[in-house]
């Protein structure tokens, strides 16, 4: 039985959807002590994503399990707006599952996926959007370069920039940079000499990217979903089910893997640290004010996968890599 007329239906027109969505999973069991200081984490993480993004994008956080003893400044920050959407899984369904059941849900055109740990720099939204700016073929893009993996699913990276004559070997990120990151995930000699000393990039008019892009804080192109496999992973975390649904997607698709020159994000771990964080310099050769651009799908994506990947194993070669 129905009384009355649904009040709905005399506003039809929702408001739009913006253009950036950021998703952050979060787990924070109390029963294990390698999380007793993660809500402190959190926090920080949170504040300086909030200080960084403003009204830039909408932000949804994704709860695994329990976490009774933050929810007092959750909800406060769904009621004060600076969190758009806040998802309470009663069971953890781990990173990778969580992550994509939402990424799914997206009608956003660009989405920023992040571990809770991260702490965000200012400029880091900036710095994205120039590159994916600078490099419309870009599919996936971190705020954090990490050279050692940048023969890490790049097959159409290193190919469609070789084809254009942009792949480069370039002194750009700083040595603080790479030992912050390195001693942040406990592994002092995580690069080699000669990934300190020079880095694989892409350049292009005057705008430089790192090769290659972290899962642990990236931004994604909304059409590189439909990419991700269908089926779920049931794992709580595991690196090779982060390479198969969150990697390899944007290297099968055709588009490229790319990350900024500097550390616009940092990797805390599981004790906060009080060090000071320096914002690092504007992003160089491209007006963030430019804004996104529809993605540009290189020659490269129309060869088979298995193909390139052979190919670019065979550039790695040729390049002393």
């Amino acid at each position: 039985m129905r009384l009355g007329q649904n009040p709905a239906k005399q506003k039809p027109v929702l408001p739009s959807y913006g253009k950036h969505r950021i998703i952050l999973p979060v787990y924070l069991p109390s029963s294990e002590a390698y999380f007793e200081r993660a809500g402190e984490v959190l926090q920080i993480s949170l504040v300086s994503l909030f200080a960084s993004v403003g009204t830039k994008a909408a932000i949804t956080l994704i709860v695994n399990g329990e976490a009774e003893r933050l929810r007092p400044f959750l909800d406060d920050c769904l009621k004060d707006g600076s969190v758009d959407q806040i998802v309470w899984n009663k069971l953890n369904r781990g990173k990778v599952d969580s992550v994509v059941a939402a990424l799914r849900g997206c009608y956003e055109e660009f989405i920023t996926v992040s571990d809770s740990d991260v702490y965000f720099k200012m400029g880091w939204i900036e710095a994205t959007k120039a590159i994916f700016y600078a490099f419309p073929e870009a599919g996936m893009v971190s705020a954090l370069p990490v050279p050692n993996i940048a023969w890490y699913c790049t097959s159409a990276t290193v190919l469609g920039a070789a084809m254009r004559g942009e792949l480069k070997r370039r002194s750009v990120v700083s040595e603080s940079d790479l030992d912050r990151f390195a001693n942040s995930v406990g592994t002092p000699g995580l690069f080699k000499e000669s990934e300190r000393r020079r880095q694989l990039v892409v350049v292009r008019n005057g705008g430089i990217a790192c090769v290659g892009a972290s899962h642990m804080q990236f931004t994604l192109r909304k059409c590189v979903v439909n990419r991700i496999p269908k089926e779920a992973s049931n794992t709580a975390l595991d690196g090779r089910v982060d390479r198969r649904w969150l990697d390899e997607p944007v290297d099968r698709c055709g588009l490229w893997r790319l990350s900024t020159t500097a550390a616009f994000v940092e990797h805390m771990g599981n004790v906060p640290e009080r060090a000071r964080r320096e914002d690092p310099a504007p992003a160089t050769g491209v007006s963030p004010q430019n804004g996104y651009r529809p993605p540009v799908w290189p020659l490269v994506s129309r060869l088979p996968w298995g193909m390139r990947k052979v190919a670019a194993r065979a550039l790695r070669r040729a390049m002393g890599s």
